[in-house]
């Protein structure tokens, strides 16, 4: 049985037409074109998600460890996408916190409040947010 998303968008992903949808375990997108071309983002793989304008779109970033994948949408989009994933990447850290531990090893929690301080900085030093939407997703993540 096939699962439901939570949402489904139109979106731009790497300047093509894309099909996307957001499922409990993953973020799916298929590129229309000459070939179909189906890309899966497990949302444990998401550390952090932010919504920045861009001219009258808006893009939704998912940084991963190695890359950010880029969806342009409308700003509504935008924030139900971004809030959702936010629900599923808290829900994913929070079971990775509360599983039992078989061996001796602790699980490393790649997540936090930090890491996203530190993504946003990145993001501010490479241009990507302005001062003001920095210090905006600042004061969000601090609960200011």
């Amino acid at each position: 049985m096939r699962e439901a998303p939570l949402l489904q968008f139109k979106s731009h992903v790497g300047g093509k037409s894309a099909d996307v949808r957001v499922l409990t375990s993953r973020v799916e997108w298929v590129v229309a074109g000459r070939h179909r071309v189906t890309e899966v983002l497990p949302v444990s793989a998401i550390h952090s998600v932010v919504i920045k304008r861009d001219g009258v779109k808006w893009k939704l970033l998912a940084f991963t460890d190695g890359s950010i994948v880029e969806f342009r949408v409308d700003r509504s989009v935008a924030e139900a996408a971004r809030d959702q994933l936010v629900r599923l990447i808290t829900a994913a850290t929070t079971t990775r916190e509360l599983a039992p531990v078989t061996s001796g090893l602790q699980p490393i929690d790649k997540g936090g409040i930090a890491d996203e301080l530190i993504t946003l900085k990145w993001l501010l030093d490479a241009g990507v947010l302005t001062e003001h939407d920095f210090q905006e997703e600042r004061a969000r993540l601090l609960g200011f």
